[in-house]
């Protein structure tokens, strides 16, 4: 478990009501996307020799993995007549166009033109930074990655046991509203009844992300003590215990189309907490509150008209930190060009 957070929250105003952080969010795809981590594909889509397309940034993305069993994230058009890849076949290493079967190397360069003609440098998809990890096939928006793919600190990921899925519901939001749940207090008070046993005191904060512990109690599901965090603007990670074991989850967000949000979440369980089926058992148990919360929140999310002029009052002292981190957070342009 990571230590206790050492930022001090805000203080709540004299009037009750908190301002809301100055300036203003702009929407995904507004001057660039957060330069973050995002999952485009479960790993299990993409086979050797198979490439899947996704929408991406307001644009198309091609996943691929080649005869390495590398996967690939790369722009979908083709820099010829823009034939979407997607449709396209694998070569090698390569991806082929459908069209014209214009070849593009592992670093996202034209390599072959079958007509004869010699590849010119422009003939370039975006090569999107690519890691596999959690079965989830991710993208960093940018040049080169800020930061890693969050983990659990002081825990090796090949210990862990894990259950991904993707999240069946279509967000017509940008992913920081929907993890913006994590830092509203009220929310996990009033929503789904989870009792808060002290204050959340401080905040962890740095250039990546921000967390903070929290003890919680519940009726159905009893005492938990967890560490969240919030990398980007769209990857939650808890650490902690629920009833008794401990409990780790994961769950990111991806822009695609304009407005709108895809959804994947990761369980774990340690691989030596018990035989296969125990662990495996522990895994649907996780999947199943992961489910319950995300049943309570979907039919909010579904209707939500998020103000940037809303009133906060005091409880929402961590999420007003939460909306000031979204605001400051850098994005990039360059990679949702190729897109289009």
């Amino acid at each position: 478990m990571t230590a206790a957070p050492t930022t001090p929250a805000p203080e709540r105003a004299a009037s009750g009501l908190l301002a809301p952080p100055s300036g203003r969010i702009r929407p995904e795809g507004e001057g660039g996307f957060s330069a973050s981590w995002f999952p485009v594909a479960l790993s299990s889509e993409v086979g050797v020799g198979q490439v899947v397309g996704k929408d991406f940034l307001h644009g198309r993305a091609v996943v691929y993995r080649g005869a390495d069993g590398v996967a690939r994230v790369r722009s979908a058009y083709c820099r010829h007549l823009g034939a979407d890849l997607s449709g396209g076949t694998v070569v090698g290493d390569n991806i082929a166009c459908p069209f014209h079967a214009w070849e593009y190397g592992p670093d996202g360069t034209c390599a072959h033109i079958p007509a004869g003609d010699r590849p010119v440098p422009r003939a370039r998809l975006f090569p999107f930074p690519t890691a596999e990890r959690y079965g989830l096939i991710w993208a960093f928006n940018g040049l080169e990655p800020a930061f890693d793919i969050p983990g659990f600190d002081g825990v090796d990921s090949d210990a862990l046991a894990s259950r991904v899925f993707d999240d069946p519901y279509d967000y017509p939001v940008d992913p920081y509203v929907i993890f913006s749940n994590s830092l509203d207090l009220q929310h996990l008070t009033i929503v789904h009844e989870l009792r808060l046993v002290e204050p959340v005191r401080g905040f962890d904060r740095d250039a990546a992300s921000i967390g903070y512990r929290a003890l919680l109690t519940s009726d159905d599901f009893g005492d938990m003590d967890q560490y969240v965090k919030i990398t980007g603007t769209n990857i939650f990670t808890m650490d902690g215990v629920l009833g008794g074991a401990r409990f780790r989850a994961l769950a990111a967000g991806t822009p695609t189309v304009p407005g709108h949000t895809k959804n994947y979440s990761v369980v774990f369980a340690p691989r030596d907490a018990g035989t296969p089926e125990e662990v495996e058992n522990m895994l649907i148990g996780m999947e199943q509150f992961t489910v319950f919360l995300t049943e309570g929140d979907q039919p909010v999310l579904q209707n939500i008209h998020f103000r940037e002029d809303t009133l906060l009052s005091g409880p929402d002292q961590a999420l007003m930190m939460y909306l000031r981190h979204v605001r400051e957070f850098p994005r990039e342009e360059l990679p949702a060009r190729f897109c289009r």
